[in-house]
């Protein structure tokens, strides 16, 4: 089945290239650093040690019970399934 095409396309038209830029020379890098001494350990900024995560829950624990304490304008509060008592604030 041969069907010919009614509208032939017209050819787009040429443009001419670009002109070309120059080429830039790279940008200036950094001078490549020495390799370190073996058996040198690198300067890590904050090592994660068990102690300084138990110092860190420890130190978050102390500061949300004082503004559970803090919080409460009247009565006491329920700390650890104890009763703790807390300042009431006196009304003029």
């Amino acid at each position: 089945m041969d069907c010919p095409k009614l509208f032939t396309l017209p050819a787009p038209p040429q443009q001419a290239p670009p002109p070309q830029a120059p080429p830039q020379a790279p940008p200036p890098q950094a001078p490549p650093q020495p390799s370190p001494a073996p058996g040198v350990r690198r300067n890590t900024a904050a090592l994660f040690t068990k102690e300084r995560i138990l110092r860190e829950r420890k130190e978050a624990f102390k500061k949300t019970r004082a503004a559970a304490k803090r919080s409460t304008s009247q009565g006491g509060i329920r700390i650890r399934g104890r009763w703790v008592s807390t300042r009431e604030l006196l009304v003029s």
